[in-house]
């Protein structure tokens, strides 16, 4: 059984595993911040941020599974455009609930 996170715990989670993998200020992190391009984070970026979701919240996480749920969110749209920190705290929200 997966431990109960509020949503304030699991956007403090998803911002200091960001802020740890991309090793960037913490004041420089917006919601509406983009991964990609504003916080300029890589492709193996994103296998870290991954890998630490999944060990903060006791969950396991497909390949391919966050950037998935995004263009299910926004068919049509540019990935990299809509990967936001947001979109990743509303991801973690989801995958959570459905644990």
């Amino acid at each position: 059984m997966t431990e109960k996170f509020s949503p304030d715990k699991i956007k403090g989670e998803v911002i200091n595993i960001i802020v740890s993998t991309l090793r960037i200020p913490k004041e420089k992190i917006l919601p509406e911040s983009r991964l990609f391009i504003d916080l300029d984070a890589e492709s193996i970026d994103m296998l870290d941020i991954r890998y630490e979701l999944e060990r903060a919240f006791g969950v396991s996480i497909s390949d391919g599974e966050i950037r998935e749920s995004i263009a299910i969110a926004f068919p049509g749209e540019n990935i990299p455009e809509k990967m936001t920190v947001d979109s990743i705290m509303k991801f973690m929200e989801y995958k959570l609930s459905a644990e």
